[in-house]
């Protein structure tokens, strides 16, 4: 008896049916690239509003305070844009805040998405606990 199998190509994670993907299957290897492309897209928003925060206001970024201020005017602008809110939202569940981290290159980065990770962590368990009766 022969148990080996020759496959090749993409293939699918879910319902399968006669060679058509039903409901929210996806193909392997597929969503890796997405999530990817995600998170340089996202990094890449965040460091254009860095930039133009930059040109337009020409903030200094030395000290703890004027690294707060920066981030606090990113993160204004950040809730000004509801897509981006999502896309961010989406890539620190995927990809996590390392990876976004990593991906903007700006010094005060890491301080940023710091924040930001730590703001939606926070906002998040607020929506948690009111989710739930309270005695």
């Amino acid at each position: 008896m022969n148990n080996n199998y020759s496959q090749q190509g993409n293939f699918g994670i879910g319902q399968v049916n006669g060679g058509v993907l039903n409901n929210k299957s996806t193909i392997a290897g597929v969503n890796k690239q997405e999530q990817k492309q995600s998170l340089s897209e996202v990094a890449q928003e965040i460091q254009d509003l860095l930039n133009q925060l930059a040109i337009t206001n020409s903030f200094e970024t030395k000290t703890k305070a004027e690294k707060e201020d920066v981030a606090r005017q990113v993160i204004n602008e950040i809730q000004e844009n509801p897509t981006l809110f999502d896309n961010i939202l989406q890539v620190l569940r995927v990809s996590g805040a390392a990876a976004l981290k990593q991906s903007i290159n700006h010094p005060i980065a890491t301080f940023l998405v710091t924040v930001i990770d730590e703001a939606v962590k926070i906002q998040k368990k607020q929506t948690e606990s009111d989710s739930f009766p309270r005695p």
